[in-house]
């Protein structure tokens, strides 16, 4: 809903790139998609006491070389079905562009 009207141009957004506009609303600190530093627990049953063990780090590269690979993940993760959003956004961006 924060988006509307402000998709670029409907052929970037079918090549998977946002506008300017989109992306600060999606990567906006408190009503973004990503999450909150309080909302990611860093805790593994490893006996390493240091404050992130390889199997954190490890998990945190996964994760981030997952999302550089398909960024549509980060939709999926905060429940977010990104087809539905392009499917709003395509006649938006068409009646714009009359």
């Amino acid at each position: 809903a924060e988006c509307a009207g402000k998709i670029g141009t409907l052929v970037e957004l079918l090549q998977g790139k946002l506008s300017k506009a989109v992306m600060e609303t999606v990567t906006d600190r408190t009503h973004g998609l990503f999450p909150n530093p309080r909302e990611i627990t860093m805790r593994c049953s490893c006996p390493d006491y240091a404050g992130m063990c390889k199997h954190v780090a490890a998990s945190l590269y996964g994760v981030g070389h997952r999302l550089d690979s398909s960024p549509e993940l980060l939709f999926a993760l905060r429940g977010v079905d990104h087809a539905e959003l392009i499917g709003q956004a395509i006649p938006t961006a068409a009646a714009r562009s009359r």
